[in-house]
């Protein structure tokens, strides 16, 4: 599968948790959190079609460059 871009969008956030969901235009709709004080990265829901983790891998280093820098943004992308 050409990964293209993935579209990364919060959909929640908690005092210590926020979630993501990510998806792009050949892909179902996934979901992560990221634990906004340490970084603690998990799959809720694999995006239909990532058989091999390679969308919500690229969406792990999306995010966690925008936790090293202190923000965590509403939305943002992996584009390859």
């Amino acid at each position: 599968m050409a990964i293209g871009l993935i579209n990364i969008e919060k959909t929640l956030e908690e005092k210590n948790i926020v979630t993501y969901k990510y998806y792009t235009i050949d892909s179902g709709v996934g979901f992560v959190t990221i634990d906004r004080g340490t970084g603690d990265f998990n799959i809720i829901q694999i995006a239909e079609g990532d058989f091999d983790y390679s969308l919500s891998k690229r969406v792990y280093w999306a995010l966690i460059r925008h936790f090293e820098e202190g923000d965590l943004p509403e939305k943002t992308c992996w584009a390859s």
